[in-house]
């Protein structure tokens, strides 16, 4: 069973076009048979990382295209790391870094470090490809984070490995 990802819709917010995602499939069992050297081979596909901050990291095989800008927040209630003024609309969405990101804490900061050492702290902006995924879609149910981030909207943001400061 693999992994599909099928175009939805597109909406505009500000100048930026955003593609949402719906995700379906029945599982994750290809994901789970290609897991990175520093993950379990039978992790999901999404999953949390660190405490404080807490972050979201996937593996999904097929890295969605759409533009992703924001200033990258901190909520301090959840402690979470959320994108904010995403695609210059005022919107906020909870990152899913791509594997290989893991939380920091830097000049009293909370943020994240890829394993090329690129760091981005709150109050930073930055642009990746990515898309925005429904948080009712299957492989992102058992996370259960509604409950987690306060300010968690209906979708989480997939970024790919391609982010930049801006």
């Amino acid at each position: 069973m693999t992994l599909n990802l099928k175009s939805h819709a597109t909406t505009v917010v500000g100048h930026t076009a955003v593609l949402v995602l719906v995700l379906s499939g029945c599982g994750v069992s290809a994901l789970e048979a290609s897991g990175s050297p520093s993950t379990p081979p039978n992790s999901p596909a999404v999953r949390f990382l660190g405490d404080d901050p807490r972050i979201l990291v996937h593996r999904l095989p097929e890295p969605m295209e759409a533009p992703v800008e924001g200033r990258l927040g901190y909520d301090k209630e959840g402690a979470c790391l959320v994108i904010e003024d995403w695609g210059g609309a005022g919107a906020v969405g909870i990152p899913v870094w791509h594997e290989g990101v893991k939380p920091i804490r830097k000049q009293q900061k909370a943020g994240i470090q890829r394993d090329d050492g690129l760091v981005l702290l709150e109050g930073d902006r930055f642009t990746a490809s990515g898309g925005m995924v429904r948080r009712t879609a299957k492989e992102f149910a058992h996370l259960k984070a509604s409950s987690w981030c306060s300010k968690a909207p209906d979708h989480y943001v997939v970024i790919n490995d391609d982010v930049k400061k801006s």
